[in-house]
């Protein structure tokens, strides 16, 4: 039984190795190799790098030749699919795929003996190699962010180091939120809110742009649609009847003016939104709302984008302009309320040193008989004090008095204050030396014109 058994495999094995060699199946090595092949047919035929260089000098017209050769092959193989035809297109094909696996190999070894070649060394492809330098990558970019920053003499915060991982976003940090940056890649912008100036920088320097920055915006916005801030200022009006009205509650439980001591009246004109963020309407000379400030209550500031900020303002105690004969300008939100409180006078809020003097060209339009006192910023921490030249300017320009706090030899009266503040605006001076100073500093200072130079801290 068992010798019968092997007799009929072997005639089945035999019969596979006839049909085989009928169809030639073994001289075509590319097929594979199968058991009952000659295994001398299986060894691959070795290539000879002398045979695969061209006679010709024009090596690109050989290579286009041989592209050429094999599309007609291939051609002629699909129109006229013949087993000779097929057959030829195969073998041609194999010998291109012969010479590129030469070229492959080839490659391999040199760059093996010339590492400077691989590009992949400079920027890996594999997914971990990849993460490691894009991250390796964005920290010397943050690094020469905040070199190039320096350069600026600009404070950097913890803000900046917790927001500066938002590649392509705008960021905006400094004190007052006052700078606004953004970068991708390995360049970016800074833009001074105060100064209206533009730096653009690279990885390895920074500069300032001037009119160069200002030309380009300028043909940006030739390119928007003319009625684009009317959108905005349309949007703004309908989100701010939607916010909630102030009322004692979230004044009183918004951390911002908690921290600012500004949290202990009605602030009429302003909203709020769900998460207790501050909402201020800018509006214009007819009282049209044109644009909003979100304050958080992390004192964050941001505006509806796209919308005019120059030459609109928001009023405390817009209600006593009628009868009251002094008006004040302050840059922010919080300087303006304690100057407020203070004076119990309308006090206006140009919301930074760049609108002061649009703003107050708008108030001598509509308020002519207004008395003007500029309460400005004293960014004597600096190197150009913005706060004070700006409002100098304006002051001259349109009669306004210009007047600052003085933070000489003050004690704080309040324990949770940071004594290594650096104090610029009346909001901190009455947080370190309470409102009662506020309100005599200022009552002494509009006496006389304000001297046009910055106090020194002693």
């Amino acid at each position: 039984m068992k010798l019968s058994l092997i007799s009929i495999l072997f005639i089945f094995i035999c019969s596979f190795e006839l049909r085989a060699k009928e169809l030639d199946v073994c001289n075509e090595y590319n097929l594979g190799w199968h058991f009952y092949c000659n295994k001398n047919l299986e060894k691959e035929q070795k290539i000879n790098p002398q045979d695969l260089n061209p006679n010709q000098d024009d090596y690109a017209q050989k290579l286009a030749q041989i592209k050429q050769q094999l599309e007609e092959k291939k051609a002629k193989a699909v129109i006229y699919p013949s087993e000779e035809n097929i057959k030829n297109y195969m073998s041609y094909q194999q010998m291109v795929m012969d010479k590129s696996s030469f070229f492959a190999d080839q490659w391999r070894r040199v760059l093996w003996k010339n590492p400077q070649l691989d590009y992949t060394l400079k920027r890996p492809v594999s997914k971990i190699a990849k993460e490691s330098w894009i991250d390796q990558r964005n920290q010397e970019v943050k690094k020469s962010i905040k070199n190039n920053i320096k350069l600026q003499n600009i404070d950097i915060n913890n803000s900046l180091d917790k927001s500066i991982n938002n590649i392509g976003k705008k960021i905006r940090f400094g004190k007052k939120s006052e700078f606004e940056l953004c970068w991708y890649g390995e360049a970016g912008y800074i833009k001074n809110y105060k100064t209206d100036e533009f730096f653009k920088w690279g990885i390895n320097s920074i500069k300032s742009l001037g009119n160069v920055i200002e030309n380009k915006e300028l043909i940006k916005a030739s390119k928007l649609p003319q009625n684009q801030e009317l959108e905005i200022a349309s949007k703004a009006q309908k989100y701010f009847k939607k916010f909630e009205k102030a009322d004692f509650f979230n004044i009183s439980q918004n951390k911002y003016l908690q921290k600012k001591l500004i949290n202990q009246q009605i602030i009429e004109g302003i909203k709020f939104t769900k998460d207790n963020k501050i909402v201020l309407p800018l509006q214009n000379n007819k009282g049209e709302i044109q644009t909003l400030q979100f304050i958080d209550q992390n004192g964050k500031k941001s505006f509806l984008k796209g919308g005019k900020k120059q030459g609109n303002y928001f009023i405390v105690s817009k209600n006593k302009i009628t009868q009251s004969s002094t008006i004040y300008l302050a840059e922010g939100f919080a300087t303006a309320v304690s100057i407020n409180m203070a004076t119990n006078s309308p006090v206006v809020v140009a919301f930074d040193a760049g609108n002061i003097e649009a703003v107050l060209k708008n108030l001598k339009e509509k308020f002519a008989d207004k008395n003007f006192v500029i309460t400005a910023d004293n960014d004597l921490y600096s190197e150009k004090n913005i706060g004070l030249q700006k409002a100098n300017l304006a002051g001259q320009k349109y009669g306004a008095k210009v007047i600052i706090p003085n933070f000489h030899n003050l004690v704080s009266l309040n324990s949770d204050i940071n004594h290594h503040l650096k104090p610029t605006d009346f909001n901190d001076l009455h947080q370190i030396a309470g409102l009662e100073i506020v309100k005599n500093q200022i009552h002494n200072s509009t006496q006389m014109i304000a001297k046009h130079h910055e106090f020194e801290m002693s």
